[in-house]
């Protein structure tokens, strides 16, 4: 009861229909930091939000260039990934099939530095954040700290998977 009041209080990211999950976000810089920053819904205006889905959701995001850096959005746990955008304004849409089972997936920009200058982010699919000691990020919050090692751990893992198959190759 406790974890539904909580994601009743945080909100989710409102969707036309059931199994579709849609979210925009637009980079820029926020508190000193490079950023990924909702727009409308319950992440409007959130530095690095924690996005929602449900298991074998459809997921869409849309990355949006907000001030004209190269940047771009990757889900590595679902090899997928925005095009890179050069100049602001630009846009591109990614959709992927979620995974089907609860778990937390990580995002990042894969621009070499802007995921270690902030531009981090995770995917909570089904229940994932309902285990004890997880928390929730509502908006104009922080992330909880676990939650943003969770995003760089992964960060890590997937830095070394390439690694592997780029020496590998050699």
């Amino acid at each position: 009861i406790l974890a539904g009041l909580l994601l009743a209080a945080c909100g989710t990211q409102s969707t036309p229909e059931a199994g579709v999950r849609g979210y925009t976000l637009t980079t820029g810089v926020k508190d000193g930091q490079l950023a990924f920053i909702g727009v409308g819904g319950d992440v409007d205006g959130v530095s690095n939000p924690v996005l929602h889905a449900e298991t074998g959701d459809t997921v869409t995001v849309t990355l949006i260039n907000g001030e004209g850096a190269e940047h771009d959005i990757f889900f590595p746990e679902v090899n997928a990934k925005t095009k890179r955008l050069k100049s602001q304004g630009n846009s591109d849409t990614i959709t992927f099939a979620g995974p089907n089972r609860e778990t937390v997936l990580a995002s990042y920009d894969s621009v070499p530095g802007h995921a270690e200058a902030g531009m981090l982010g995770t995917l909570i699919v089904g229940a994932a954040a309902e285990e004890p000691g997880a928390d929730l990020m509502c908006p104009g919050g922080q992330p909880d700290q676990a939650v943003l090692d969770l995003a760089g751990v992964a960060l890590h893992a997937q830095r070394a998977r390439l690694h592997h198959r780029v020496v590998g190759q050699e």
